[in-house]
């Protein structure tokens, strides 16, 4: 079996947080790989470790320097040349932001999306700047890109050109905890949901227009998993409505186990990002039987088979004509779709793929 690096810095980060855990997980805890080497914070990544209880034997290396940073590059470069007797069969690093210099070979990078460069207006110039270079420098240096969709594969493809390594698509898992309630949960008064960080291209501000187009003597509320409490304010003025944030819940970061519950009890989950890899939370909502509307573009359409519902364009009018469309009142809705992917799945893709970037590696190859 493997012996395998693998950076773990942003293990408690959202998205990218969510995917180490899914992805690298189920390799420590089912042994399904003989040795790994996490780098990242020591203090959140052996936490991590006692949850899970690995029966690989794992070793933890200190990285904590910021990312994004030359700082962090350059420690790579300390920690790659301290490591004894240690030899990976191959280094696994699951964000774009990998080693550039003493970059390990082999390897596999996973890129989840280009929206540093699809969505500017969410990015300051800089930082477009910097993530493009970074995307390009990291597949001159990997083995094997590996992204979440489709979609994704045609932006690294048209991005990188003749200069691309092998791309594959694994798409990412929903968590064994979401799943229906035993019965419908409605709740009272009725909530829309949304599941992601006050970022411009998450475009929270459709959400907090929605709600402000809904009846209002119905009660309707707006449940947000991931803006802070002074996201409140912003949120309801974006929406032209500064009295709007006193019908915004922020519930903070919240378990699985009481995610699902918000999930099983909203009306209607809401993608209105304006692009995304992967969005996992409408995958989630429908794994707990709950409705989820995003918007009609190419980024989205993969959801379909999913059962998620594509409302044209942004205008919070037709997004209001789907919610209370008369499908919100099908008892389909109670029943999830098969076939959606769980993190055992995605998991289980990527180690296949890791090993098989591995075995291709000649041993004079691998440093």
């Amino acid at each position: 079996m493997l012996r395998i690096d693998v950076d773990v810095r942003m293990l408690e980060a959202g998205g990218i947080g969510r995917y180490i855990r899914g992805i690298v997980g189920p390799w420590l805890a089912k042994g399904e790989v003989a040795a790994a080497r996490l780098y990242g914070p020591p203090q959140s990544v052996k936490a991590w470790l006692r949850r899970i209880e690995p029966v690989a034997e794992v070793d933890v290396v200190a990285w904590t320097d910021p990312i994004y940073t030359l700082r962090a590059q350059a420690r790579w470069t300390h920690l790659r040349h301290n490591r004894s007797e240690w030899r990976p069969d191959v280094s696994f690093f699951p964000h774009f932001n990998a080693p550039l210099l003493a970059h390990p070979r082999p390897s596999v990078v996973a890129v989840h999306d280009l929206i540093h460069l699809h969505v500017p207006e969410a990015f300051p110039r800089w930082k477009r700047w910097a993530a493009a270079r970074m995307i390009k420098a990291a597949a001159r240096r990997t083995d094997q890109i590996v992204t979440v969709s489709g979609h994704s594969r045609k932006d690294l493809l048209r991005f990188l050109g003749t200069r691309s390594p092998p791309v594959a698509v694994i798409r990412n898992g929903v968590s064994d905890v979401f799943t229906p309630g035993s019965a419908p949960e409605p709740a009272e008064p009725p909530y829309i949901l949304v599941v992601a960080p006050h970022k411009r291209h998450k475009n929270l501000k459709l959400a907090a227009q929605v709600l402000d187009r809904l009846p209002r003597h119905e009660g309707w509320r707006l449940v947000a998993v991931g803006p802070d409490a002074d996201d409140r304010s912003d949120m309801a003025r974006g929406a032209g409505s500064p009295a709007l944030q006193e019908l915004i819940d922020l519930p903070g970061r919240v378990a699985d186990r009481d995610l699902r519950d918000l999930y099983r009890q909203a009306t209607v989950v809401l993608i209105p990002s304006l692009l995304e890899g992967f969005a996992l939370p409408a995958l989630e909502a429908r794994a707990c039987g709950t409705r989820a509307v995003a918007t009609d573009a190419p980024w989205a359409r993969e959801l379909k088979d999913a059962g998620v519902e594509l409302v044209q364009g942004w205008d919070p009018d037709d997004w209001v004509r789907v919610i209370r469309s008369p499908a919100a009142n099908t008892p389909d809705w109670a029943l999830p779709p098969h076939g959606i992917p769980r993190w055992s799945d995605a998991s289980a893709a990527t180690l296949a793929l890791v090993q098989r970037v591995a075995d291709r590696a000649p041993l004079g190859g691998r440093r």
